[in-house]
């Protein structure tokens, strides 16, 4: 039996481009799944960040417009005056800003995280009448909300925000 080293080497060619062309197609797919996996990742981490600077500068704002409104109304100012209608006003679209940040924040954090954020409102609702004395407790409130949130998107500690973790757990499921 003689063997053609022809063939043989057809054969071996054949097959070697067969196999580095569904490698090559198999990297494509797992480069083009992985990047745009991490991209949807760190969009997300990007939206989080910005809601949770937005929920802190809207509950800054609500709070020094609720105590402007208390201190004017403390001196005297007559209800009816513009000047505290347009004070009132403001506080109100402070107030509604503040709401609207918390309830975008709280929506995008997961369950342990939202709990935090949510308490805001009800604090909010027991320092409303006297901020003046209640600022530390405000504000040390807000500082621990947003440290938990910025601390676990920095340290990829959850699952929704880890990189290496949301990636791998698709792969498991696969």
């Amino acid at each position: 039996m003689e063997i053609n080293p022809k063939k043989l080497t057809k054969k071996n060619s054949t097959f070697l481009i067969l196999a580095l062309a569904c490698l090559s197609f198999i990297a494509s797919l797992f480069g083009s799944f992985a990047g745009t996996r991490l991209q949807a990742i760190t969009t997300r981490q990007n939206e989080v960040s910005e809601a949770t600077a937005n929920y802190y500068a809207s509950a800054v704002s609500a709070y020094y417009s609720s105590n402007e409104l208390v201190l004017i109304t403390n001196e005297g100012i007559d209800l009816n005056s513009p000047e505290y209608i347009t004070k009132y006003q403001l506080d109100d679209k402070h107030y509604n800003d503040f709401l609207n940040a918390t309830a975008v924040l709280a929506s995008q954090v997961p369950k342990d995280i939202r709990q935090e954020v949510l308490k805001t409102q009800e604090l909010w609702g027991q320092i409303k009448e006297d901020t003046a004395a209640n600022e530390d407790l405000w504000f040390e409130h807000l500082d621990k909300t947003t440290s938990i949130i910025y601390s676990r998107i920095n340290n990829n500690e959850d699952p929704v925000w880890n990189h290496s973790g949301l990636f791998f757990s698709l792969f498991k499921q696969l």
